[in-house]
């Protein structure tokens, strides 16, 4: 979950960040270029220091930088190809949230994703009696989250779309953000189904099979999910969509 890959001019990088929880603000990122045939360790910095151990929850690739996600936490992002990377700290919106989750079930209403070319924040938050969905992108060049979205899921429930495909009114799982529309989300509950937050109506959903999680107090969530584009110049015959366990 620490562990990043990155591709740049032909060139691949992967590479391992390790956070000190031991509140000195100091990291090691070890990173391994193609081609050179070693692993190369680099000590870093960010502020303000980690207090406790970091959760690591997903590595993205996006704007020439690899980000470390910790959705109790924020944001760790440093270019691995870089002789001497600067490792910035980017804080998670701050929002009232009561509804009851185990801190290993983060990801299910939460995630940080990569969609329309920006990365994006999802959060179902609020009151168990009026739960709400938001969404943030972050302005790379200042650090900070611009509010897009907030729909009330009481008002996608009262949709005849979702009267229609039968589910529950209960608070359901994130699953994903669409990655070119990010309008479109996509939940799990006994089916995995798409949203549109701006008609605030179920626009598509499918019966899925997804293999128990290998802890039974994790939540099939946003953490077992992964989007893939069809490639159709694909040559290979026979292609699936499976979950990341």
């Amino acid at each position: 979950n620490n562990l990043g890959l990155m591709v740049r001019g032909g060139s691949c990088v992967v590479a391992e960040l390790q956070p000190a929880g031991d509140g000195t603000g100091g990291a090691l990122l070890l990173s391994y270029t193609v081609g050179q045939y070693r692993w190369v360790e680099k000590e870093l910095t960010y502020s303000p220091p980690l207090h406790r151990e970091w959760i690591g929850e997903g590595v993205i690739s996006h704007g020439g930088m690899l980000w470390w996600v910790d959705l109790s936490y924020g944001l760790l992002s440093c270019d691995p190809f870089d002789d001497k990377p600067e490792l910035h700290h980017v804080p998670l919106p701050s929002v009232l949230d009561q509804l009851p989750v185990l801190s290993a079930n983060g990801g299910a209403h939460r995630c940080v994703r990569v969609s329309g070319g920006r990365l994006r924040f999802v959060q179902i938050h609020g009151s168990p009696d009026a739960p709400v969905v938001s969404t943030w992108a972050l302005v790379e060049s200042s650090g900070k989250w611009n509010p897009e979205r907030q729909v009330a899921l009481a008002d996608v429930w009262a949709d005849e779309s979702y009267l229609d495909i039968m589910l529950p009114g209960s608070v359901p799982a994130l699953a994903l953000l669409h990655p070119e529309d990010p309008n479109k989300l996509f939940f799990l509950g006994s089916c995995i189904f798409a949203v549109d937050l701006r008609q605030r109506k179920v626009v598509e959903f499918s019966n899925f099979a997804m293999p128990d999680s290998p802890n039974e107090l994790l939540m099939r969530s946003s953490h077992f999910v992964h989007a893939w584009q069809y490639d159709p110049s694909s040559t290979r015959k026979h292609l699936s969509l499976l979950p990341c366990c």
